[in-house]
Order: structure tokens, then sequence, then C-alpha cells
């Protein structure tokens, strides 16, 4: 309760503050969020499905590398739970009429049956209010990272409005949800100057909600962001022009936004040889800064799917199990896809040549977003009478199943080509090795005691992108 008294008193201050500032930028923004409910919820199959963002944003600088944001927006939150099986049944004829020596397979017979399918959905609207502080670097194209809180306020009509009554009624008051919600976000977009007074940036975040919205599972709202706004400077100032103009006269920032086909090898080191390579992807920011004319630090924030493949007979859908006598097992071909925001920390070597060669090495820090685990299950029932196969579908949330954050070694290579004045066009290639198991503790050790379970992430990644040196004023 202190925690949400001290933000929203903060949030207040901080508007009435810029409202006789000289110094904000105010602005419109609208976008797309792709909901993530986060907690332990295996035993379920929800899927995020994205919902709007719009609203208005505040911004009053803080000199010459910090940003304070702040704003009110409204944002949905969708989450629906999906469970779906085929079911394929043979009945007696199937036996009686076919001996063992002309056998065929049951896809060449018609079944009989069918399939289910149980949808179950949720929608959570929300006013939020958030406050952020960033890190801004200097020119007509900028960039900006970040982070902060929020606090938001349910609005739904059966939760809070007209039809809350009815709600009640039906489903009871114990079953309403909680009113407000607050958490944490991270932050980073790309800001162009349009002039003086005009702004367009494009944003994306991240949020992690701290109030349990699914009892059940301990289930909590979060989301992936992307917006796009306008900003207009309502006081502009000849002084502060002038500081800005001297400011970036000297630029040693660049811009580097990129994309790519990432190849994930996370595995099990033990059990290397039963996990399969999956293909994901890398995009996101960097930005350099150059310390002299041959050495640079890079950081930014980057988005990434790493993941694995597992096809095996077993009993367990993301992990293998080594298989014990006397139990039984089906097949299991799935995929496990784990999200990441990741955010490097970069030397880099320029060694020179028309095509500018550079490597770059450090550590990196990653917030997982999502995981998922998705695939099929087959199991055969035979009987006197009857024989029949289920196909049982996954599409399982594991964010419980998982930490929520990795660290490990960053280290790659970029050939950098001029195109145009003060633009590059680059290739490179990255590799990333963690240094931690991602498996959640608390879930290991639920596991049997003589399975060695631990899970590295491993990757390759093969990216396009440009280098923009930050122009000057």
């Amino acid at each position: 309760m202190q925690t949400k008294i001290t933000l929203t008193s903060f949030l207040f201050l901080f508007s009435y503050s810029i409202l006789f500032s000289q110094d904000f930028t105010l602005g419109v923004e609208n976008g797309i969020n792709y909901s993530n409910l986060r907690g332990d919820i295996f035993n379920n199959n929800w899927q995020a499905n994205p919902g709007p963002v719009n609203g208005i944003f505040v911004k009053y600088s803080l000199g010459k590398w910090f940003t304070l944001q702040s704003g009110t927006n409204f944002v949905s939150f969708t989450y629906k739970n999906r469970d779906s099986n085929d079911y394929y049944y043979y009945t007696d004829d199937f036996h009686t009429t076919y001996s063992s020596s002309s056998y065929r397979s049951p896809s060449s017979i018609a079944p009989t049956g069918g399939y289910y399918y149980y949808p179950e959905e949720t929608s959570l609207n929300f006013i939020r209010l958030p406050l952020q502080l960033k890190f801004k670097t200097q020119g007509k194209l900028h960039f900006e990272i970040g982070g902060g809180a929020y606090y938001a306020f349910l609005v739904n009509d059966e939760y809070r409005g007209k039809d809350k009554d009815l709600f009640i009624n039906k489903y009871g008051e114990e079953s309403l949800p909680p009113m407000t919600d607050w958490g944490w976000i991270l932050s980073a977009g790309l800001n162009y100057s349009v002039s003086n007074r005009l702004e367009l940036s494009l944003n994306a975040q991240t949020i992690y909600g701290q109030e349990v919205y699914l009892d059940e599972n301990e289930g909590k709202n979060g989301a992936t962001e992307i917006t796009f706004g306008v900003g207009y400077k309502l006081f502009t100032g000849t002084k502060n022009q002038k500081h800005e103009k001297n400011d970036s006269a000297r630029s040693n920032i660049s811009l580097l936004p990129h994309s790519g086909i990432l190849l994930s090898t996370t595995a099990n080191p033990k059990y290397r040889d039963q996990y399969s390579s999956s293909l994901g992807f890398s995009s996101g920011v960097s930005v350099r800064f150059t310390l002299d004319q041959n050495v640079s630090i890079i950081s930014g924030a980057w988005y990434e799917r790493k993941g694995y493949g597992l096809d095996y007979v077993g009993d367990n859908t993301f992990l293998y199990m080594e298989p014990k006598e006397g139990d039984s097992y089906v097949p299991i071909s799935t995929e496990v896809d784990i999200d990441y925001v990741t955010i490097p920390f970069l030397f880099e070597f320029d060694l020179g040549g028309t095509f500018s060669k550079k490597i770059n090495f450090g550590l990196y820090y990653s917030f997982m977003q999502n995981a998922m685990v998705k695939g099929e299950i087959t199991e055969t029932y035979s009987g006197t009478t009857q024989y029949s196969i289920q196909k049982r579908y996954i599409n399982h949330n594991l964010d419980g199943r998982f930490r929520q954050a990795d660290f490990g070694f960053a280290g790659g290579v970029r050939f950098e080509y001029p195109v145009w004045q003060n633009t590059e066009l680059f290739f490179g290639a990255n590799c990333a090795f963690g240094f931690e198991d991602i498996l959640d503790k608390e879930y290991a050790k639920e596991l049997n005691a003589g399975q060695n379970q631990k899970i590295l992430t491993s990757s390759y990644s093969f990216v396009l992108g440009f280098t923009f040196q930050t122009p000057q004023n």
C-alpha cells in the first residue's frame, strides 16, 4: 500500500510541475500490445491476444542525457484459454476385418469420433499512469532507453461500471478481480525531431504487473507493447536551442537498428543429443559510444526468441527425462519458445578496411518475456473391441518453469560499408552463451532426484542493419 501511495503522489507532483515548465513535450501515442499472463500457469493453455494501447504522454527534459516521462493511456489485456484434442476411434471392425499381415495404418482408415475445443477468454481494461526515467542520446535522430513504474485502474463495466451488479449476482462478489494494478516498465525507442517543436517516436516496452488476477495459477498481467507517437514542444527557448546545438556539434554516438535470424542451440548439456536446434529471430536497436578512433562501447535493447525442439518417447513435454523401466510413455513432439529482452554491454574494436571490420565481446543480461511449449502428444489405446488414437495438442505457458532472467557472454563480428553520408550498411554475426541454469530451482526440486536437469541458453544470430551517426542540429 505504501508503494502505491508513494507512486500516485509522485505522479501528481510530476504532472503539476511540468505544467509550469518551459522544457517539456506533450504528445499522443497509439499502438498495440501483446498480452502475456505471467505466473505458474503451466496447466492452462493461455494464449496471448493483441489489444490496443493509446493515450497521451508528457516528457520533461533533465538536461542533456535524461528525460522524465509520464502521461495516461488506455490499455486492454486479452487472454484466451484453449484446450483442444483430436480423437480418432476405430471400432471392432478394425480388428476383425484385417489380419496382422494386412495391417493398414490408422491414417488410411476413416475414423469415427471428432474434435472438441473449449475456449475461455478474459479481457481486462485499464487506465494506466506510467512514470519512467530514460537515458537519451543527442541529435535529430536520438535513442531513449529506461524504465520505471505504473499504477493502473481497472475500468471494465462488469467489474466497476453499470454491469457490476449483474456480475456479482451471477458469480458472487468474491469473484471480482483487484480494482487496481501496479508494476514495472522497461522501454526503448527511437525519436526524430522534424522541427524545433515537432517530434516523431517509435517505442517498445514490456511491463510486469504485480497484482494477481487469476488466483488458481497466480496469474499477473504482462505485455509487450509497440507504439507510434507524435510529440509537440510547447515551449522552446533560444538558450536551450543553442545549448543543444553546441552539445551535438561533436557527437560520438551512433544508432544501430538491426533485424535477422537467430539459431538457438539451447539444451541440457548432459542430454544435448536429445534436443534439436530451433530457428527464431533477433531485432532491436544498439547504441555505440565511441571512446577513440578504434574503441567503442555498445549497449541497447534487443528482442530475441530462443528455444529448442524435443522429439522423444517420454512423459515431460519440455524436458528430456530418462525413461524408467516399468513406466509407460508416449511419443512427444514439441517446440519450446523463450522470448527475451536483452541488454548487451560490449566493447568493440575497429580493425579498419573498406569493409570496416569490427569485433566485439562482453556480457548480456536478459529479461524473460514469454515461455511457451507447443506441439502434440500421440496416445494409442487398444482393447478387445476398440482401437483408438488420441492426438493431444499442447500449447502451455512455461513462465513458472523457467527463471525470469538470464545472463552470460556475448560476442560477434560486424562488417560495415558506407552507403550515405553518416550512414553505413552492416552485416553482423553474433554468439551468446548463458552462464546460469534457466530452469526454475523450485520446479527442478520437484523432479526426480536422479535426473540431472539443467538448461543453458546458447545461440548464433545473423543480422542486417544500419549504422546512423547521430546528425548535427
